[in-house]
């Protein structure tokens, strides 16, 4: 059947492009009416949009320059009482417990041992701060403050982030996802340096015009940035994704307890399961059977995607032997287990990949869409280190070398794992830090200017770009309008939460229900859920201990 998207990635993005616009003069409309905060959610609706729907460029200037205009309509701060004076301030939307995101903000924190480090949260929703975070946090003498609990408002969470700002913050750094408006309102002008993580790189992002330096993780996202988002290389500087050193791991221990055969050579492959959606031909599943097949030896285990689906029938097809086994808490028995790492295909995991690659793992990625572009695992310290493939053949070919011969996978591990060390681990790793808080200040307006000078990309349509069309399609990631609309109903105002509801289609106006609820209310309400919950388990363990005693 034909795919509409894969047939034409041109079309759909500029269609993409038409509905993103559509949304762009909704909140121009809003502001000359001086309907500021459904403005400012306008704004963040078709940011949210773009970032899953990619419109054919990768920022929008009109989109910021009226972020700006609502920063000069802020209502006053609630006033949390928090002041971050001589802080390093890390702006996040949300800490999670998985994935890399989160992860890096607290081994960033962990590292700098010289300064004081604190976390602003603009939309948390509740989720509960990963226990690493908050000690890192805690240990560095900095706060956390969550906006979520003042407003449902991004206006006044966005006048509140402005006020932080002004209580003397040394330097914040903005980690937020790549639809927060927030910050594009609430810190334009301020006097604080701005310094904006590049970490999603690969996608459509706003809050470059506020940023005196873009700190990049790699070289593809640095020269993406350059080329379609228009950033001088004076105003860009690599930091690369810090890690820690791993624990002792004994693979024996860890084989048994994940029940694998202590005479398998053992490849992983760690991500969210949506990095694997790919058409048909192009999938991880295609690219290994064959392999697999005929390595009656070899154990391949994908952790991240659910194991139904294609991933059932190819479970059963190999007897179990290549697997995906969902989402696990605690990846350290994998790692331990693993003889070789592979990437996900088609959409890179950087930070899991490197977590093999510092234990000593032999690593290696494959993409058909190009090599080291930012839809792959491109870092500074593997560069020249035979990690990256473009020809499916080669990649075999460089597999089946590490499967078959023990020595090399322990010289090609060792020569990855020691330049990974270099640019990922401390002290190595803060010699990249000390560049960003070293490197001249620049004002705020000379990086707008910067980002002003075109809001299209300088050379058209990139075979790139279709490779990220078809991804988003194939992953599921791409969704429509009223989906990206109805995430930021709960900061909606009430009159404008209930024609979105009535603008959902039928069928799904039910499930929609849950964003009607205004997200303040929301947070609080799954915070004290939390909290009864987290008593109930201690009560219980209390009793289990009383019963168990008496039973004595």
């Amino acid at each position: 059947m034909s795919n509409p998207v894969t047939d034409s990635p041109r079309a759909y993005a500029a269609e993409n492009r038409i509905t993103f616009d559509g949304l762009i003069e909704d909140a121009s409309r809003a502001i000359e009416k001086s309907r500021f905060r459904s403005a400012a959610v306008s704004l963040q609706s078709a940011a949210r949009f773009a970032w899953y729907n990619h419109p054919g460029m990768f920022r929008s200037v009109k989109l910021e320059a009226l972020a700006a205009q609502l920063g000069e309509h802020l209502p006053p701060s609630h006033g949390m009482g928090v002041e971050l004076k001589g802080h390093v301030v890390h702006v996040l939307s949300q800490a999670y417990s998985a994935g890399g995101h989160t992860r890096l903000v607290w081994r960033w924190i962990e590292n700098d041992t010289t300064r004081i480090n604190s976390v602003v949260l603009t939309g948390q929703q509740g989720i509960p701060v990963p226990h690493q975070l908050a000690d890192a946090v805690a240990a560095s003498g900095g706060h956390i403050v969550s906006l979520g609990e003042t407003s449902s408002s991004l206006l006044i969470r966005a006048a509140e982030l402005r006020r932080i700002s002004e209580t003397g913050a040394d330097t914040i750094v903005l980690h937020v996802h790549p639809y927060d408006i927030v910050p594009s309102i609430g810190l334009v002008n301020v006097s604080a340096r701005i310094v904006f993580l590049n970490h999603a790189d690969h996608v459509f992002w706003i809050g470059g015009s506020i940023a005196d330096m873009v700190a990049d993780i790699r070289p593809a996202g640095q020269k993406l940035s350059i080329a379609e988002r228009n950033l001088p290389g004076a105003l860009s500087a690599i930091l690369p994704i810090p890690l820690t050193t791993p624990p002792h791991a004994d693979k024996r221990v860890a084989r048994d307890l994940l029940g694998i055969a202590q005479d398998a050579v053992v490849i992983i492959s760690i991500a969210s399961g949506y990095k694997y959606g790919a058409s048909l031909g192009h999938h991880f599943i295609d690219i290994h059977r064959e392999f697999v097949l005929a390595h009656p030896e070899v154990v391949l285990r994908v952790i991240g995607p659910a194991s139904d689906g294609r991933w059932q029938a190819i479970s059963d097809e190999t007897g179990g032997r290549l697997r995906a086994v969902g989402m696990v808490q605690g990846l350290e028995s994998y790692y331990a287990a693993a003889d070789i790492y592979v990437d996900s295909i088609p959409f890179a995991s950087l930070t899991s990949l490197l977590d093999a690659a510092v234990r000593g793992v032999p690593v290696l990625a494959l993409s058909e869409t190009g090599a080291d572009s930012v839809l792959t695992s491109n870092d500074l310290s593997l560069m020249g280190k035979n990690v990256h493939y473009s020809d499916r053949k080669a990649y075999i070919r460089a597999l089946e070398a590490l499967t078959t011969g023990p020595d090399e996978r322990r010289r090609q591990g060792e020569a990855t794992r020691k330049s990974v060390v270099e640019d990922h681990l401390s002290p190595g790793w803060n010699r990249h830090l000390r560049r960003i808080f070293e490197s001249p200040a620049t004002s705020s307006d000379s990086a707008a200017e910067a980002l002003a000078r075109n809001s299209m990309p300088t050379y058209g349509f990139s075979e790139l770009e279709e490779a990220l069309v078809d991804f988003q399609y194939a992953s599921g990631l791409a969704e429509p309008l009223w989906a990206s609309r109805l995430r930021d109903a709960p900061y909606m105002l009430v009159w404008d939460r209930a024609r979105l509801l009535m603008s959902v289609p039928s069928g799904h106006r039910l499930g929609a229900l849950k964003f009607m609820i205004p997200d303040a209310w929301r947070s609080k309400m799954k915070m004290r859920l939390a909290r009864l919950t987290s008593l109930a388990h201690r009560g219980g363990r209390r009793l289990n201990r009383g019963t168990t005693g008496r039973s004595r």
